[in-house]
């Protein structure tokens, strides 16, 4: 027996007919794109969120799914834990990964734009608790570090990522990702040029760019 490809293929949905009869979280706008109803998906749900300027969300967490979220446009600040402990940001093209029942918050970073989602479920339920919870006054920002990349041993007891110096200023290696070539660094917000001997003002920095540049990561 031949499959009916045509009907029960690839499915487009038109950002036209995207549906906002979804679970919503106080200061989120919710649209559902990719579930059963609309695209006969069984194991995924889809959609897009919007977070106004200089707004966030009450705290929540979607039960048992896990949630990945692709930020289109804006700055997206993430608060998570049991008191929302912890912070982190993203920005353009970033994906972020919030696991089963752990209580978050998205906060639009940006005063002056919207913030603007992707978000994918690993089910069709559309779960959201919102919850009644205790925010600390001064959260712990979290960096993300690469686990294919050197730790830094001359850092605090050697648990510190290699991305920041021993006084703490954040050092992304954009030449890793191809972005400003192996001649800059950017620490703190700034992008630093290289010395002709491949050193920087930073010299946890320095080593690791000299390094990882000799080695053809560009």
């Amino acid at each position: 027996m031949s499959e009916d490809w045509r009907n029960h293929g690839v499915k487009i949905i038109s950002s036209n007919r995207f549906d906002f009869n979804t679970p919503q979280t106080p200061g989120m706008t919710r649209a559902a794109a990719i579930n059963r109803a609309m695209a006969g998906a069984n194991k995924l749900w889809a959609g897009t969120v919007s977070i106004h300027p200089n707004a966030k969300t009450a705290p929540h967490h979607h039960g048992e799914l896990e949630s990945i979220i692709y930020i289109v446009s804006g700055r997206a600040r993430m608060r998570w834990g049991a008191e929302l402990e912890f912070i982190a940001e993203a920005g353009p093209g970033d994906f972020i990964f919030v696991p089963p029942f752990v209580p978050h918050q998205e906060i639009n970073a940006n005063a002056n734009e919207p913030l603007t989602c992707v978000v994918v479920r690993s089910d069709q339920e559309p779960i959201v608790v919102n919850l009644d919870i205790p925010a600390v006054e001064i959260p712990q920002e979290i960096f993300w570090v690469d686990p294919a990349l050197p730790r830094c041993e001359s850092c605090v007891g050697g648990r510190r990522d290699y991305r920041r110096d021993t006084e703490g200023a954040e050092v992304f290696l954009k030449f890793r990702l191809g972005v400003l070539g192996a001649s800059a660094v950017k620490i703190a917000g700034e992008t630093k040029p290289l010395r002709a001997d491949g050193r920087s003002s930073c010299r946890v920095a320095s080593r690791h760019v000299s390094r990882l540049a000799r080695r053809g990561f560009r």
